[in-house]
């Protein structure tokens, strides 16, 4: 069935998206992994998770939590801004101003490298695509009801999941991560002690073990 491109443009849009490119390449038995975003776990909510086997969730939205926190809440006002987003995206590349708790502070506990947030930032500067398509996603409603439901039909998702949940950081609640790991019937729970949201990137071998433990155990 034929979308627009203004539909791609929202959460929906996204989770389809995803869906459509496991498709695309004909991928069976996905570990489809999740950080910071959480459409991802959306697919079962929407009927379109029988590519997936299996579940890594790390620190990300869920239930009410999107947009995720302070740094959200900043998001969704400088999208609302002229030339509000670009704005954020020079601020992040400022070492002082990206450990500010509005923008990285809560989102890493470690120094995030500049040559990383570079990257991460170009797009967003010199793509006039990428500016339109961002400023149309936050843009777009996030219903809060509607977004709890969608993340507890979970409880009909039976593959493997592991949930690694760091207890420390502000953006994605805690409880969420125990929460989210009851919810999955299979569901396992393990933490990131002394990390925030970016925990690959504050504790990498922790992440790395947990890991590793579940897809080989």
């Amino acid at each position: 069935m034929a979308r627009s491109a203004a539909a791609h443009l929202t959460l929906r849009g996204q989770v389809r998206i995803v869906a459509d490119f496991l498709d695309a390449l004909d991928l069976d038995g996905v570990t489809l992994v999740h950080s910071d975003w959480g459409g991802g776990l959306l697919l079962t909510a929407h009927g379109l998770d029988r590519r997936v086997f299996r579940l890594v969730v790390l620190p990300c939205e869920a239930f009410g939590n999107f947009p995720p926190g302070l740094p959200g809440r900043m998001v969704m006002i400088a999208s609302r801004i002229p030339g509000g987003l670009r704005l954020a995206a020079r601020h992040l590349r400022i070492g002082p101003l990206r450990r500010l708790p509005l923008l990285f502070g809560q989102m890493a506990r470690r120094p995030v490298p500049d040559a990383l947030v570079r990257r991460w930032t170009e797009p967003l500067l010199r793509d006039a695509g990428v500016h339109r398509d961002l400023l149309a996603y936050w843009r777009s409603p996030f219903h809060g009801p509607e977004l709890v439901r969608d993340t507890e039909a979970l409880r009909g998702f039976t593959g493997p999941a592991l949930v690694l949940w760091p207890p420390d950081n502000r953006v994605m609640p805690p409880e969420h991560g125990l929460r989210l790991a009851e919810l999955l019937p299979a569901g396992r729970y393990a933490e990131v002690p002394g990390a925030y949201v970016l925990s690959m990137l504050d504790e990498p071998e922790t992440v790395a073990r947990e890991i590793g433990a579940f897809l080989t155990g």
